[in-house]
């Protein structure tokens, strides 16, 4: 369910969202019709897969990405096509409405040519998006939404009432990515070493990001964690250390401190440039390992939507995004039986192509 919590006179309060919601948010018993729908939540590191028919779940599982996404390859290529396909059942699975929401489906020629792989694989309804697009309809709003993700990486979408997707944000780790792990910790330690040559040096945030490093007390720390944060600059390697982030922003780091509501402030102006484009969401929906872990975070996202916003609720996602994946799934396999059942309908009701084009013919002479 939605949780309201400590009401405002001005704002709407912090909404938390759950499986409950995701399952009576569909608005009318048409969009849910017996039948598999399987959808996967795929990320840098895992996939989720849940797979159910009418009111039954049958599968529910996470493998790592790699077990089927092939290294250094692109990922609606045919070969990770296949082996995600082998991955959900292969033959099991034909047939099936399957919802695909993937990091990495950063434009509509991606999605479109990785679902047209997927489509002729499985010979039933497919759909492909940005895992972003997941957010919103597992946290009860399949309509008009933006998402704000922050985890390893990010990325600010929004979707309207007819599934267009408007992507704003990401660009990586090395040079953008606001709100995420590796960035917020690439940005701390360009502060910490530009106020340390000005003589400020912020020695907590220098003290918690050594530690968690395992560096040795040093002469010269900062020189010192300047050169293992470029030895080891993986995504990997700087999204790990983000905890220490919020662990000195906590212990009164100023930088730490600043830091994050910068963060908070770029992706609350990419939620604004979203409406101000002409977006009209039902609620700004908050997900990805860091904001769900971190409240300083969400509540500044929170606060900083609010002052632009008052009314719009802004929602904390806490379950898997993969009921997102579901319930699209749902409606792409009710739009395909609508159609069938127009199509019949049509059928029944017109006479056969090759005696209307022999009643013309004959007609004719």
């Amino acid at each position: 369910m939605i949780r309201p919590e400590s009401a405002s006179t001005t704002t709407t309060p912090w909404r938390r969202a759950t499986t409950t919601v995701r399952e009576s948010s569909i608005s009318s018993g048409d969009s849910v019709q017996p039948g598999k729908v399987i959808g996967v939540d795929v990320g840098g590191t895992k996939t989720h897969v849940r797979v159910e028919c009418g009111p039954d779940r049958l599968a529910d599982y996470v493998i790592p990405t790699s077990q089927w996404w092939s290294p250094g390859s692109a990922i609606e290529c045919s070969v990770n096509a296949a082996a995600l396909m082998r991955e959900l059942g292969g033959d099991r699975v034909v047939g099936s409405a399957l919802v695909v929401g993937a990091h990495g489906i950063d434009s509509d020629r991606v999605a479109d040519d990785l679902a047209t792989e997927l489509g002729r694989l499985s010979m039933g309804p497919v759909r492909v998006l940005n895992d972003a697009g997941l957010v919103g309809p597992a946290a009860g709003y399949p309509g008009a939404v933006i998402s704000v993700i922050a985890g390893t990486g990010s990325i600010v979408l929004a979707m309207d009432d007819l599934g267009v997707e408007v992507r704003l944000g990401g660009h990586g780790y090395l040079v953008g990515d606001e709100g995420s792990a590796p960035a917020l910790v690439r940005d701390l330690v360009r502060d910490l070493l530009r106020e340390w040559d000005r003589g400020r040096p912020d020695r907590i945030a220098l003290t918690h990001l050594s530690n968690m490093l395992g560096l040795p007390p040093s002469a010269e720390p900062e020189e010192d964690l300047a050169a293992e944060f470029q030895r080891r600059h993986s995504i990997t390697d700087w999204g790990r250390l983000a905890p220490a982030v919020f662990a000195a922003a906590d212990a009164g780091s100023p930088l730490a401190a600043t830091v994050i509501q910068r963060h908070a402030s770029e992706l609350v102006e990419l939620v604004e440039l979203h409406i101000a484009g002409g977006q009209n969401p039902g609620a700004v929906v908050l997900a990805g390992g860091v904001v769900t872990a971190q409240p300083r975070l969400a509540e500044a996202i929170r606060v900083g939507v609010h002052q632009l916003h008052p009314r719009l609720p802004v929602v904390l996602l806490t379950d898997p995004p993969v009921g997102g994946a579901v319930l699209l799934a749902r409606q792409e396999l009710a739009l395909l039986s609508q159609l069938s059942h127009s199509a019949n309908v049509t059928a029944e009701s017109s006479p056969p192509v090759a005696r209307s084009r022999a009643h013309i013919e004959g007609s004719r002479s």
